[in-house]
């Protein structure tokens, strides 16, 4: 299972270890979400994100994940938007 997380600066983990960082991914909530379910984790999330860039950007991923042959379907993936 893989969860993909897509929003904006709290989501991409802005300012976690110092001010003005951009993103931590590593440290962001939806990475420590996957961890405690034993998922892999994907983070499209940016800081200072629009919605319409969100939205883009998932169906990007989707698009990719399908014609990649990762699966024909989506149902190996969650998605979490913040």
């Amino acid at each position: 299972m893989l969860l993909v997380s897509n929003g904006c600066s709290h989501t991409a983990g802005a300012e976690l270890e110092y001010p003005q960082q951009g993103d931590c991914y590593s440290k962001a909530w939806p990475k420590l979400l996957a961890d405690s379910l034993g998922y892999d984790h994907t983070n499209l999330a940016m800081s200072g994100a629009s919605v319409a860039r969100i939205i883009r950007t998932t169906y990007e991923f989707i698009y990719e994940w399908i014609c990649l042959g990762k699966s024909r379907h989506c149902s190996n993936l969650m998605l979490l938007f913040g």
